[in-house]
């Protein structure tokens, strides 16, 4: 699972990836209260780039 974010960006000359503040909490929150596979299930948990194997 990819934390939410916003995008690429640049700083300067590094490649960044900006977080969401907003979609990251949902997330955090999910974590801290043991409740992953329900905000899976609201919220999907496949980004744009895909699975990992």
């Amino acid at each position: 699972m990819t934390v939410p974010n916003k995008g690429p960006a640049a700083r300067g000359r590094q490649s960044v990836v900006l977080p969401d503040p907003a979609k990251d909490k949902l997330l955090f929150e999910a974590i801290r209260s043991a409740e992953v596979a329900e905000y899976v299930r609201r919220h999907g948990g496949v980004n744009r780039v895909g699975q990992v194997s």
